[in-house]
């Protein structure tokens, strides 16, 4: 989106979201766990009352003590609306579905990344942020064909320097008063060398300032002692990239590894994700779009991952990529936001920013991406390596 009255483009939304009382989250899940612990913890005077499931045998259960109805049967109360608790590039069936009952987006149904932080620059002046990638190594163990982290076509893989890495890390929560996900990722992270330390001084400083971190591997590698010990007490948690059916020659060392990361951290700690399919992002030709189609790509595409690297927020994480990999000639302007010099004048500018909204109203890999899950037609069996 691109910005027309910068700072004030969603007092409108905020006006329908500061009469709400009480919510119920569509979403039984991680996300959704989250939403209502940030919602408890820093807005105690809003009712959650219950979860909502597309899933019918979730329904007339209780999901952290909470009923779980249908959509249909969501209570059309004053003052009520419904949190939509998922990733928003998987939401369009759900708001389609709300709205043939009747609900209003942003009126009476949001999407969280959108409700949570317009609830905290609001009502407390604090900038919240839903999530965030950092990635402090691109080096890798696989070379994943379709890596959407372009790993493949960086010429010179370069760690962060641990000391600047942690620099960049104060800098963040000096600024932004909360972080829902904070996602660690590469490449592969645990090549990384300062892990352990990372994850020691977030937890150490900034534990109170995050819901969870949460640490994206391939499982190929197995977890040292020490990082296993930095991660007992913290609220990390490791997301396995499951490529067992395409990599059948390491699934008993990457089984092995799982079974080494939840012997030594809590079951729920360790979520193995299996992909049917990936969407593959470059390179595919792409129609030659002025900037009003562009603007409209990047709207339907909202990629939900933005990346944090060198003290600037990338409005997003695939064109970051990108730029690192070679595939654009440099960072073009516009597409980052510097967090030395921001103050709480410039709150409203920066939720906006990492809402979508910036000068441009797309990025400039826009041209040359196919986008993210909801507009993407090109999908590939995920965790196929180069020849």
């Amino acid at each position: 989106m691109r910005w027309q009255n910068c700072g004030r483009e969603l007092e409108s939304v905020y006006s329908h979201i500061k009469k709400i009382r009480k919510i119920y989250l569509f979403g039984v899940g991680r996300e959704g766990a989250m939403v209502r612990h940030i919602l408890e913890q820093r807005h105690g005077d809003l009712e959650v009352a219950g979860f909502v499931a597309q899933e019918e045998s979730l329904w007339g259960g209780t999901y952290m003590g909470l009923p779980v109805c249908a959509p249909d049967q969501i209570p059309g109360e004053p003052r009520t609306a419904v949190v939509i608790s998922y990733v928003s590039g998987f939401t369009k069936p759900i708001d389609s579905k709300l709205a043939q009952l009747g609900w209003r987006k942003n009126v009476n149904f949001f999407h969280y990344e959108l409700f949570l932080p317009l609830l905290e620059a609001y009502r407390h002046g604090a900038w919240l942020l839903t999530s965030l990638c950092l990635l402090p190594t691109l080096r890798c163990n696989l070379s994943c064909r379709s890596c959407q982290s372009f790993t493949p076509r960086v010429e010179q893989h370069r760690d962060l320097p641990l000391e600047s890495l942690l620099e960049q890390v104060d800098l963040l929560f000096s600024k932004a008063d909360y972080l829902g996900r904070l996602r660690i990722r590469g490449g592969e992270p645990l090549l990384y060398p300062g892990l352990a330390d990372l994850l020691r001084h977030l937890d150490a400083h900034y534990r109170e300032q995050y819901y969870l971190v949460e640490l994206v591997s391939n499982g190929c590698l197995r977890p040292e002692e020490e990082l296993l010990s930095a991660m007992a007490g913290g609220k990390t948690v490791v997301l396995v990239e499951d490529y067992r059916d395409t990599l059948p020659q390491l699934a008993e060392e990457i089984t092995a590894n799982i079974g080494r990361w939840r012997e030594a951290l809590r079951e729920e700690r360790v979520v193995v994700r299996k992909w049917e399919q990936w969407f593959d992002l470059y390179p595919h030709p792409q129609p030659d779009l002025d900037a009003a189609l562009l603007e409209r790509k990047f709207d339907a595409c909202h990629v939900p991952w933005q990346e944090y690297r060198d003290g600037k927020i990338h409005a997003c994480h695939f064109a970051a990529n990108a730029a690192r990999a070679g595939i654009l000639r440099g960072e073009p302007e516009g597409e980052a936001y510097p967090l030395k010099g921001h103050g709480p004048e410039d709150l409203f500018k920066a939720v906006e920013f990492c809402l979508g909204y910036n000068s441009k109203g797309y990025v400039d890999f826009c041209r040359h991406c196919s986008g993210y899950a909801a507009i993407n037609p090109f999908r590939v069996r995920p965790g196929v390596q180069q020849p």
